[in-house]
């Protein structure tokens, strides 16, 4: 029964900021891309060959959400 207990915990966690947690998540992407955008060098997949691949499997993972 330990599990279950863990995961009571944890979705009573995440429910009680659910709120906070998405604002968390676009505050570390937004300062991610800002980063990136001023220092393209320190980008892992920009100007690479599977630059291309990157922006379709996000935009196929953005759609089967849907």
């Amino acid at each position: 029964m330990t599990l279950q207990e863990d995961f009571e915990s944890q979705g009573a966690w995440l429910f009680r900021y659910r709120s906070y947690l998405p604002l968390i998540i676009l505050v570390v992407g937004l300062y991610l891309h800002v980063r990136t955008e001023i220092n393209p060098e320190l980008s892992i997949i920009k100007g690479s060959a599977y630059e291309g691949y990157y922006e379709v499997l996000c935009l196929l993972i953005n759609l089967s959400s849907v």
